[in-house]
């Protein structure tokens, strides 16, 4: 307990000092808060091309797959084992002259796979576009007054 006091020292200074009264209980400080449950998994669409004007319950709809994006999906770890590149840009390079040294007919298949894709995205999102990811352009306002000016 600090008791105020005023021990001969100049007017207006006050000192404290310590004067023991009793047994002194302290109180065992709280438990730490229990960990959070863990966290419900992120959604694999990203949420960062929202426009302002979207309301959060209408998802982010990724496009569907192009027939390279499918043959670097198959190839990409394939080629970062072989070469032992983990800089994801080389990887990317090196499957790209992967796939332009694929014949036609290799590059076929891919195609196919893609257009099937594109085929189930539109049954499961009908008269859906790109554009409903993005928000609205604002239009330019030009300033007549500034420009006058200047002339």
């Amino acid at each position: 307990m600090r008791t105020l006091v005023n021990g001969g020292q100049r007017s207006g200074q006050l000192s404290y000092r310590l004067v023991a009264v009793g047994p002194v209980f302290v109180e065992p400080p709280p438990p730490p808060p229990a960990a959070p449950a863990a966290a419900p998994p992120l959604p694999t669409t990203s949420r960062k091309r929202r426009p302002d004007g979207q309301p959060a319950s209408q998802p982010y709809i990724r496009k569907p797959r192009n027939a390279f994006m499918l043959f670097l999906k198959e190839q990409r770890h394939k080629v970062s084992a072989e070469k032992g590149i983990r800089n994801s840009a080389a990887v990317n390079a090196a499957v790209g002259q992967k796939w332009n040294a694929l014949s036609k007919e290799e590059q076929a298949r891919y195609y196919e796979e893609a257009e099937a894709e594109r085929r189930f995205h539109a049954q499961l999102y009908p008269g859906w576009s790109t554009a409903d990811n993005y928000g609205q352009k604002r239009k330019r306002v030009r300033r007549r007054a500034a420009a006058a000016s200047r002339g």
